[in-house]
C-alpha cells in the first residue's frame, strides 16, 4: 500500500513544468536580448544621423547672407 499517492504525480507534474517552462525562459530571455541590441544598435545609429545632420545645419547658420550685408551697407552708405 503506497502511503504518498500524490508524490509522484506531484514530481511528474514539476518535471513537466521544468521541461516545458526552462526552453521557453531561456527563448524570451534571448529574444529580450535581440530586441535591446537591436533598439541600441539604432539608437545610436539615429544619433550619428542627427548629429551629422545638426553639424550641416549649423554649417549653413553660421554663415553670414549677403541680402542682411548688403541691406545694412546700403543704408550706412546713404546717410
Amino acid at each position: 500500500m503506497n502511503h504518498y499517492p500524490y508524490v509522484y504525480s506531484a514530481i511528474a507534474a514539476i518535471v513537466t513544468l521544468v521541461l516545458i517552462g526552462v526552453p521557453f525562459i531561456v527563448f524570451a530571455v534571448g529574444f529580450y536580448v535581440r530586441v535591446v541590441r537591436a533598439k541600441v544598435f539604432l539608437h545610436q545609429n539615429d544619433l550619428e544621423s542627427l548629429e551629422r545632420g545638426a553639424y550641416t545645419n549649423t554649417a549653413f547658420l553660421s554663415v553670414p547672407s549677403t541680402t542682411t550685408t548688403t541691406s545694412l551697407a546700403d543704408i550706412t552708405e546713404d546717410r
